[in-house]
């Protein structure tokens, strides 16, 4: 076998196990956050042409995913409700197999990741050579965050892909302007503004680049079709704003195409609930400097509505979020959030092969390299530029787009072997077992790798939740582990869930008390609430317990005051025979877990599920001290 057939067979080997270990870690994976309604609302758009539903997330990933539930025989929710709702009677109500529909979905994902995965390879064979494409694509294949995304129903990995794919597209483009090269770049922005609206980041990009094309790249000159060449500064300026007016026209009939090409969000038949007026201004009123031309291109109808719509309703809402970090809480989040996050959920393997990269670029003979990998650097730039300012820090996963970049720039470790001659023949197969080492020692629960200089997954909790570790997955592990307590002779046991997700434990058999802590829908199908809390296991997802959408915070006195008065009136109202203030009774329910999150955060969880569900087993006493006891003396605040 010759080494192109070497080099094929390698790439095709690696990318059929990424796409095994993404198919078989999802199997058993209750929804994430995100995905029923990514999935809704693809269904939505093909079979009602109804953009109402989940407009802030463009709508190819959406349509792209729903694409195997066409060819099933679905019922779908009755109209008007909104797409959370929607979400969980059309998975979990109404008959369907709300199971086959998600993974045939997620599937879908795991094919686009397929795609990167290729660009990847692509990329970095061109510049270092089959052998630094396939580090950069083993680097890519066994990435925990790549298979933690690369196979979830959100628009994130969509995004990635068509970011690389649109800097790729527009360098090649400023290098040779023809139909194709037009054609190319044109499809990969629309791909990309119709995957997530924070692809608009590659108008910042796109202007880097021209920018290093015309200034270090002077001596190279612009093709223009077969037979003209730019030479000139000025003229390859000119040339790219040309092609650009060109791109742009088509991106725009790409997304009118792909809302019907009509402006109105709904159809003639109503399917999710109505976009009034009031909804727009509230939308517009936070969108800051960007009101008055997102008002005049609604005037104008420049762009449909649901479109323009997403884009303001993201702008507006960009001011920030509840966020966690390391034990601290902020709206407005920190300006290491993401590098933070970068450091502590990428394999120190990676890390490392970066680093050998860095060294084997160093030196003058590398410039054609630099060159090659400066677009990368140019959307490095912008999207680090974007993510360290950045109001919202909820996910790891927001950052998912630089890591394809990251790897292509990897590949160059190749390099490293005519500088180290050895060293490189004794590094590069222990890289490689460390890396597949770490891959599977985490398989199935890519969403919770930390590595091991943030002390691996089981700390992982202590310092990012959400989507960067607990996003609702776990359910189906967390049923089987009580299922197996309960056959090991503990029946009589119970068991509290106080979980953050949209699954529905009542589908996925869960047998426990549901503590309230927040509304979701599926709360509509609970028939074991735990109105009174007792001796048993306490199951808590990671976000629940780091209380991020509850009462941040160590617990104070002035808390403990408030929910000794609530207890009161509650009580004076019952002997009064008053009916049960619901106001009352959800403040408590807020204050008693906020108490009882507090004391559990003080110790070691007795056993975890898939890392993002800590249970921790509490006798008489503990629930006693938790929630009744004196002001807590296990509180530090």
């Amino acid at each position: 076998m010759n080494r192109s057939a070497l080099t094929v067979f390698g790439v095709v080997v690696l990318l059929a196990v990424h796409l095994g270990l993404a198919a078989h870690s999802v199997r058993h994976k209750s929804n994430t956050f995100d995905e029923l309604i990514h999935l809704t609302s693809g269904y939505s758009y093909w079979k009602y042409n109804d953009y109402r539903f989940q407009p802030e997330n463009g709508n190819f990933p959406q349509r792209w995913a729903a694409v195997p539930l066409l060819f099933m025989d679905l019922a779908f929710p009755e109209a008007g409700l909104n797409v959370y709702d929607a979400a969980h009677e059309f998975f979990f109500r109404l008959g369907n197999d709300g199971n086959a529909m998600l993974f045939r979905g997620r599937m879908m994902i795991a094919g686009l990741s397929l795609v990167l995965g290729l660009g990847v390879w692509f990329w970095a064979s061109r510049i270092f050579g089959p052998g630094g494409g396939l580090i950069s694509l083993a680097l890519y294949c066994f990435s925990p965050t790549i298979l933690a995304h690369g196979r979830l129903t959100t628009s994130d990995l969509a995004a990635a892909l068509f970011f690389i794919f649109s800097v790729g597209a527009v360098w090649k483009l400023l290098h040779r302007i023809n139909l194709a090269t037009v054609l190319g770049a044109a499809l990969a922005v629309s791909g990309l503004l119709l995957s997530k609206m924070s692809g608009v980041l590659i108008l910042p990009v796109s202007v880097l680049l021209v920018l290093t094309r015309v200034q270090w790249g002077a001596g190279r000159p612009t093709h223009l079709g077969n037979v003209c060449l730019i030479r000139s500064r000025t003229g390859q300026a000119a040339a790219a704003a040309a092609a650009a007016l060109v791109v742009a026209a088509v991106c725009v009939a790409v997304i009118w195409g792909a809302y019907g090409f009509r402006y109105e969000s709904a159809a003639g038949q109503a399917v999710a609930e109505e976009l009034p007026d009031a909804a727009w201004q509230k939308q517009l009123e936070g969108a800051g400097g960007l009101k008055p031309a997102i008002a005049w291109m609604r005037a104008a109808r420049l762009l449909p509505e649901a479109y323009l719509y997403g884009f303001t309703y993201v702008v507006s809402n960009a001011r920030g979020r509840p966020a966690f970090l390391m034990g601290q809480y902020s709206l407005t989040g920190w300006w290491y959030f993401f590098p933070f996050c970068l450091a502590v959920k990428t394999p120190l393997t990676t890390l490392l092969l970066l680093v050998v990269a860095a060294l084997a670029l160093a030196g003058p003979r590398n410039r054609d390299d630099w060159y090659a990998l400066s677009p990368l650097f140019c959307f490095l730039a912008v999207y680090w530029a974007a993510a360290v300012s950045a109001d919202i820090n909820i996910g790891h996963r927001h950052i998912l787009p630089v890591y394809p970049a990251m790897f292509i720039m990897a590949g160059a470790a190749a390099r490293w072997r005519a500088v180290s001659g050895r060293g490189f023949a004794i590094l590069a197969p222990l890289v490689a077992v460390v890396l597949v080492f770490e891959t599977q020692w985490i398989h199935p629960h890519y969403l919770a790798f930390f590595n091991a200089a943030a002390g691996g997954p089981s700390n992982g909790y202590r310092l990012l939740v959400d989507s960067s570790l607990d996003w609702g997955q776990d359910l189906p592990g967390l049923a089987r582990w009580i299922d197996a307590r309960r056959a090991a002779g503990e029946e009589g046991a119970s068991f509290y869930l106080a979980y953050f997700g949209t699954a529905s434990p009542v589908y996925h058999q869960v047998n426990a008390k549901i503590i309230p802590v927040r509304w979701w829908p599926w709360f509509k199908d609970v028939n074991q609430w735990a109105d009174s809390l007792g001796p048993g296991y306490y199951c808590t997802s990671a976000t629940t317990l780091q209380q991020v959408y509850g009462i941040h915070g160590q617990w104070n006195q002035a808390l403990e005051n408030a929910y000794r008065d609530v207890i009161k009136a509650l009580r004076r109202d019952d002997e009064m025979g008053k009916p049960a203030d619901l106001e009352k009774l959800r403040h408590f329910n807020r204050l008693r877990f906020a108490r009882l999150a507090n004391y559990l955060r003080h110790r070691e969880p007795d056993a975890r599920i898939g890392y993002s569900i800590l249970v921790y087993r509490l006798g008489r006493s503990d629930v006693v001290s938790a929630l009744a006891g004196p002001f807590p003396a296990w509180n530090d605040g």
